[in-house]
């Protein structure tokens, strides 16, 4: 592994320059490449998630099958997409949480493969769905799976080419590499921090860069070009926002409730509701609330 210099980015090696701040820290940007991440000695200070998922311990089965109810549509969607580029059914799931996209994978007859850090959510996918999950992308062999599945874990990641590198060698020849992560810069967060830069050289920024959880910020430019640099072709990268029925549904994990909908005070509307339909309109210009990316690898 390369030893990067403090504002050195983790992606193309170039130099960062500092653009504000998160919590206290700065938060530098990669003019080459686009990339926004967090200094070299902080980034690998993030919290893991090894705690999560804990308070699901004594779910019901009932109450597990609602969990994949709730989202199984929009799983179907995505699986039908990856039917349509991928070669073959082998799927593994990096950070693959309690397992729903799985479960949902394995009713459509996927070969469904997990690798996961937290013991409570392998608990609950092995209990509920029949799922075992990996503690290492290391103990699958070279070329062994059809498409490679990480949502919302590469921005948490300190050092993304070494990681990619493991996924580029457990995916077999052509495989898809499916990738989805927040955009460190919506629509309605970069009108927010273009106002807070008018009064300040150093601001605090809006957007989905923080310490101790999203250590990179991604824009769909470099993400495309670090997943290029590991020797991926992209198929498709584009942004979507919440409401989107094949990403991220209206009441996606809870987020939003009937409840909540139909008892809007202005101040929720203001902070939570406003943002949201802001950034749908961003979506077309890249600018939507998350980064989706197909990727196929190239030999």
């Amino acid at each position: 592994m390369v030893i990067l210099s403090e504002q050195q980015c983790p992606s193309c090696g170039g130099q960062g320059s500092t653009i504000g701040i998160s919590f206290d820290e700065d938060v530098l940007h990669c003019q080459d490449c686009d990339l926004c991440f967090l200094k070299n000695s902080v980034r690998p200070m993030s919290a893991n998630d090894n705690g999560w998922y804990s308070e699901l311990f004594d779910f019901s089965q009932n109450a597990a099958n609602n969990l994949v109810a709730e989202m199984q549509d929009s799983y179907l969607r995505q699986l039908s997409t990856l039917e349509k580029v991928s070669h073959g059914r082998n799927i593994l799931d990096v950070g693959c949480g309690i397992g729903i996209f799985l479960a949902v994978a394995k009713s459509r007859d996927w070969n469904v493969f997990g690798v996961e850090s937290s013991e409570h959510g392998a608990y609950f996918a092995n209990k509920h769905f029949d799922i075992q999950y990996q503690s290492s992308i290391d103990e699958f062999p070279a070329n062994t799976f059809d498409v490679v599945r990480i949502s919302h874990v590469l921005e948490h990641i300190p050092e993304p080419r070494d990681f990619l590198h493991q996924l580029y060698r457990v995916l077999k020849p052509s495989g898809i590499l499916v990738v989805i992560v927040p955009n460190r810069e919506p629509l309605c967060a970069m009108f927010v921090n273009r106002y807070r830069q008018l009064f300040s050289k150093k601001p605090k920024l809006a957007g989905a860069i923080y310490p101790d959880m999203h250590v990179l910020g991604f824009s769909t430019k470099s993400l495309n070009k670090l997943v290029n640099s590991i020797k991926f072709n992209t198929v498709s990268c584009f942004t979507v926002s919440m409401g989107d029925i094949t990403y991220y549904p209206l009441f996606y994990d809870g987020l939003l409730s009937r409840t909540k909908i139909t008892n809007i005070k202005f101040k929720t509307f203001l902070r939570y509701y406003l943002p949201m339909i802001v950034d749908n309109l961003g979506n077309p210009f890249s600018k939507g609330q998350w980064i989706v990316g197909y990727f196929a690898k190239n030999e």
